[in-house]
C-alpha cells in the first residue's frame, strides 16, 4: 500500500470543541521552510542498541512478509507511547514491544505472542497498564510497565484493532469486514454495533493506529471517509472533516456491488486517506496518505487557531517524512531513522541541541519542540 502511495501528512495542532464538528481545508505547500520557523528546538534520544532488544534491523518474515529468507528487512518503524517516566514503543509488524527510559535506555519488553500464528493488533496504555489485542486466537492482555503479566482473556471478534473503555472494548471492522457495522462495543459476549454499513468494498489495512485518546474520549479514522470520529460515553458522532478537495473519495465508491469495480473507481483518479489524528489539549496532528503519480508529502500545523502547511521532503531522503508518531502538549515525537538524519535540510539541522558522538544503529526519537 505505502509503496503505491503519495502520502500527505497533514499534523494538525488545534482545540476543537465537543459539540460541534469542525473542517480541515488541506492546502499545498511545497517548502519545509514554514516547519522550520515553528520549531524552537529538536531533541534526539537515540534508543540502546545491542544485539538482542533492537527494533530497526530484525528480519520481519514471521508473518510471510520476508520476500527472501534471511534477508534483513526494516518495519515501518514503531509507534511511541509517551509516559511521565518512559518510551514504550509498539512496533507489531515484528511483535516486539519495548519499554525505554526518558534518555533512550532499555528496560524491559512487554507482552509475547502464543503461537507463531498469532499477531499482535495494536497497544493501549489505560489505567496505567499495558494493554495488548491479538488475533489468531483472539486475546486481550494486560500487563504492568515492568513487563508482568496482569490477565489475559480470549476475547468475542478482536476485529482489526482493539481499545477499552469504562463502558467495554470497542472493536474496529471498517469497511469490507461483512460485518453490519464498522465499530462494535463489547461487553462480554454482548455487542452494540454503530456506523452500519452494507458497502461491498475491500478492507484497507492502513498499518497505522486507528484509535487514539483525547482526555476521556476516543478518537478513531475511518477507513476511506475522511471524517474523524469520536467515541464518547456509549455514543459515536462525526468530529471533524478534512477536506481533501480534489483528493476526497467519491461517495459512488460505496455503491458498487462488486468490491473490485469499487477499487478500481477509487484508483481512477487521485485519491486521499486519512491515516491519523491526535490531539493533545489545543495541540495535534494528522495524516493522509494521497495516491497519485508522483510522491508528495505535507505536514500542517495549527497554531492559535491558524493552519500552516509545509512539506517535510523526500520520501526515504529527508528524516522527518512519515515519522510523526504522538504529539504532548506542544512536542511532537516522531521516530527518525539515523542512516538519513544527515540528510535533514539544513534549516531543520540548525535546531537540533543533542551532540550525537557517533551515528546510532536503531531509531531515535526527535522531540520536536514547538515556539
Amino acid at each position: 500500500m505505502k509503496t503505491n502511495i503519495i502520502t500527505l501528512l497533514i499534523a494538525a495542532i488545534c482545540f476543537l470543541p465537543l459539540e460541534a464538528k469542525a473542517q480541515v481545508i488541506f492546502e499545498k505547500v511545497d517548502s519545509h521552510i514554514p516547519f522550520a520557523e515553528m520549531i524552537s528546538e529538536i531533541e534526539l534520544v537515540p534508543l540502546d542498541t545491542d544485539t538482542v532488544n533492537m527494533l530497526r534491523t530484525e528480519i520481519w518474515c514471521k508473518h510471510g512478509f520476508c520476500p527472501v529468507p534471511e534477508v534483513p528487512i526494516h518495519s515501518i518503524g514503531p509507534e511511541i507511547i509517551v509516559t511521565e517516566d518512559a518510551f514504550i514503543l509498539p512496533d507489531h509488524g515484528q511483535d516486539r514491544i519495548y519499554r525505554y527510559s526518558l534518555d533512550g535506555k532499555f528496560i524491559n519488553s512487554i507482552g509475547s505472542t502464543e503461537n507463531e500464528d498469532q499477531m499482535t493488533l495494536n497497544t493501549q496504555l489505560y489505567d496505567g497498564n499495558v494493554h495488548i489485542f491479538y488475533t489468531q486466537p483472539d486475546v486481550a492482555a494486560c500487563y504492568r510497565p515492568d513487563g508482568t503479566l496482569i490477565c489475559s482473556e480470549k476475547i468475542e471478534d478482536a476485529g482489526f484493532e482493539g481499545w477499552m473503555t469504562k463502558e467495554g472494548r470497542l472493536a474496529w471492522y471498517g469497511y469490507g469486514s461483512g460485518r453490519p457495522g464498522r465499530l462494535g462495543l463489547w461487553k462480554g459476549k454482548d455487542s452494540t454495533t454503530f456506523l452500519p454499513t452494507d458497502a461491498k468494498v475491500l478492507y484497507l489495512d492502513l498499518d497505522v493506529p486507528i484509535f487514539t485518546r483525547y482526555g476521556k474520549d476516543v478518537l478513531f479514522i475511518d477507513g476511506t471517509r475522511s471524517t474523524v470520529m469520536q467515541y464518547r460515553k456509549g455514543k459515536v458522532r462525526e468530529y471533524v472533516d478534512i477536506d481533501l478537495g480534489e483528493f476526497e473519495i467519491n461517495d459512488s465508491y460505496y455503491t458498487y456491488d462488486n468490491s473490485m469495480e469499487a477499487a478500481m473507481e477509487m484508483m481512477s483518479k487521485p485519491f486521499g486517506l486519512v491515516e491519523r489524528y491526535v490531539l493533545d489539549g489545543k495541540y495535534g496532528f494528522a495524516e493522509v496518505t494521497v495516491q497519485d503519480q508522483t510522491v508528495n508529502e505535507y505536514y500542517g500545523i495549527c497554531r492559535k487557531g491558524k493552519w500552516i502547511w509545509f512539506s517535510p521532503g523526500i520520501p526515504n531522503i529527508h528524516p522527518f517524512v512519515s515519522s510523526f508518531k504522538t504529539i504532548k502538549g506542544k512536542t511532537i515525537y516522531a521516530i527518525i531513522n539515523p542512516d538519513i538524519l544527515d540528510n535533514m535540510q539544513e534549516d531543520l539541522k540548525v535546531k537540533i541541541t543533542t551532540v550525537l558522538k557517533e551515528k546510532p544503529d536503531d531509531f531515535i526519537i526527535a522531540k520536536i519542540h514547538l515556539k
